[in-house]
């Protein structure tokens, strides 16, 4: 365990910003780099939030995970985490982020072939936007059901 060392004062590390730590283990001086530093504080002030911390590391950049309203979360890189015991259980957790980036590409093209066809005069333009819009909206339609059998499934209900 390492405890910050409020008593002494001596000049900023030329290096960096990095504060001074003493370990009274081994009666020596530690110093953490800015980075460090910066996880240290994202960590504690989620922990002083109500966070739990948990023993899994970030996969991404190893920093300790932490549970906040029965989410898993790494603070530092500030995203959610799911834990899974295997490869299936990994797809069928990437579902609704899967479903949610499909809905947001659908969502933004509408919003393209929409401008398009505010600005289309030629009716066969008209007709080939119309359809691909009709189009964009069974794809969105059919993603929401699949998002609500998900959530059903989840919550263990039946289908």
């Amino acid at each position: 365990m390492l405890l910050y060392r409020r008593d002494d004062i001596r000049p900023p590390n030329v290096e960096g910003s990095a504060e001074e730590h003493f370990c009274p283990r081994c009666d020596e001086d530690r110093r953490m780099e800015p980075k460090e530093e910066e996880r240290v504080r994202k960590i504690a002030a989620a922990i002083k939030s109500g966070a739990k911390l948990r023993t899994e590391l970030c996969p991404v950049c190893g920093s300790p995970l932490v549970e906040i309203k029965g989410e898993v979360r790494c603070v530092v890189c500030d995203r959610p985490v799911v834990i899974v015991r295997d490869e299936a259980e990994a797809g069928r957790a990437m579902y609704p982020y899967v479903l949610s980036a499909l809905e947001e590409v659908v969502v933004a093209k509408l919003e393209e072939l929409t401008r398009v066809l505010a600005g289309a005069v030629d009716p066969d333009e008209v007709g080939r936007v119309s359809e691909a819009i009709y189009r964009l909206l069974a794809v969105l339609r059919k993603g929401i059901e699949l998002e609500e059998l998900v959530r059903k499934r989840g919550s263990g209900e039946s289908a």
